[in-house]
């Protein structure tokens, strides 16, 4: 299963929007704080909009950061120690690919029991 060649696209998409993202992860990182500090009731729902939508920014902020300059793919007409070479260049981006797909299952379960309580 290849999840690293998804993952490069998304961050090809998401590319040229990276000073965006960031600047939207800085303003939801900001309301959260300020509706923190202002509501009366702790399970307020502003405060929860802005801590899902700053941690899922932020989490594509680091999709774009990890996976949009990937090492070569292991060619075939390598040879052996060249393709082995190759694979262990990959296989860090690989768990961190794994990771990131873990990362978001639970994110978007966070989200979901978060906006519906």
């Amino acid at each position: 299963m290849n999840l690293l060649g998804p993952l490069q696209r998304l961050a090809g998409r998401l590319l040229p929007y990276l000073k965006l993202v960031l600047v939207l992860v800085g303003f939801f990182v900001v309301w959260g704080l300020y509706a923190a500090t202002t509501a009366e009731d702790l399970h307020a729902w502003d405060m929860r909009i802005a801590l899902v939508l700053s941690i899922w920014f932020l989490n594509a902020y680091a999709c774009v950061q990890l996976f949009h300059n990937l090492p070569p793919p292991v060619l075939p007409a390598l040879r052996w120690h060249e393709r082995l070479r190759a694979r262990l260049r990959r296989l860090p981006y690989q768990l961190m690919a794994l990771f990131m797909v873990l990362l978001t299952l639970l994110l978007l379960q966070m989200s979901l029991k978060l906006l519906t309580v």
